[in-house]
């Protein structure tokens, strides 16, 4: 290779390590700086940037840059592993098995791909169906389900923030307003379970992180609270790895195996694709975690198939 070749790809190297390095450090500010968490979604793919650097500067067998590039590496790849260990994934369901199944859909508050959705509904007949982004004209839409659901609840007046639920066993709904009034939690209690349906304001601001914040919180504390096996779900606007989930880590949550690396949102775009659409659990013995097709929003739908404890 050209000596001019050469030097000009080891400083492109050395730039992009610099960018990698420093995302990768930024994100460890989260605890302090708000926007220092809207890069920590995507650590995933700084830490694949990160690996492709590695691979390139082992290729021009230029020792500081094959160091710098392990270094940032190591510093995106460690706070997902971290995390990952401390929100553990469950065993998959055994075959003999018979797990309850949660289908849950941010549907965009302002589509109207109704159909998508009932169809959608109609092929994975879930046990439970929880709606998020669930405008008032989405839960007129929806409410042809309630032949196939005798038990519903909507959140109504809510627009981006209403959210519905239908359900083939009983509960009681209520809903609780942690930090604005118009961005609700649904605490629904079953016979063996509780579910809490979350949607909190994405953290983009100063404002809504505090609110996100508020309201992960007071989610994390039903969590604790509850007396009975807990499965939480929604479009929580954080991934495994971001530190605004930091309020159900340490709550001991867990998540379904499959879950936690998965791509969920933003629908058509797998460069920037962060899992932002959750199922999590407490007290849960087994789970599977999958993404369904599209229905026509910018996220995807999720289902997971989680097996109760045996009642004491």
């Amino acid at each position: 290779m050209p000596p001019r070749l050469r030097s000009l790809l080891l400083s492109g190297l050395a730039l992009a390590l610099l960018g990698v390095g420093a995302a990768s450090l930024f994100g460890f500010l989260a605890r302090w700086l708000w926007f220092a968490d809207l890069i920590t979604p995507f650590r995933l793919q700084i830490a694949i940037a990160a690996a492709v650097l590695c691979a390139a500067c082992l290729l021009m067998r230029h020792r500081l840059l094959i160091t710098a590039s392990l270094a940032a590496f190591v510093l995106t790849l460690a706070p997902i592993i971290i995390r990952s260990v401390s929100v553990p994934a469950l065993p998959a369901p055994e075959p003999a098995a018979k797990p309850i199944s949660l289908v849950m859909s941010n549907v965009l508050y302002v589509s109207k791909d109704y159909d998508a959705v009932l169809d959608m509904v109609a092929r994975e007949d879930p046990d439970i169906f929880a709606v998020v982004e669930a405008a008032d004209h989405w839960q007129s839409a929806l409410s042809v389900l309630d032949t196939r659901y005798p038990y519903s609840y909507d959140v109504t007046g809510r627009s981006a923030f209403g959210i519905t639920l239908y359900a083939k066993a009983p509960f009681t709904a209520r809903v609780i307003t942690p930090a604005h009034a118009e961005v609700p939690l649904l605490r629904a209690e079953f016979d063996d379970f509780i579910l809490l349906v979350a949607h909190p304001v994405p953290p983009i601001s100063a404002a809504y992180a505090i609110e996100n914040s508020i309201y992960l919180k007071a989610l994390a504390n039903q969590v604790r609270d509850a007396q009975k096996p807990v499965i939480v779900t929604g479009d929580l606007n954080s991934t495994l790895w971001s530190h605004s989930l930091t309020p159900l880590v340490e709550a001991k949550m867990q998540r379904p195996k499959g879950s936690g690396f998965a791509y969920t949102w933003p629908a058509g775009n797998p460069l920037m694709a962060i899992q932002i659409d959750h199922v999590l659990t407490r007290d849960i013995p087994a789970a599977r975690f999958k993404v369904l097709p599209s229905v026509g929003s910018d996220h995807f739908p999720i289902r997971a198939d989680i097996v109760l404890g045996a009642r004491p």
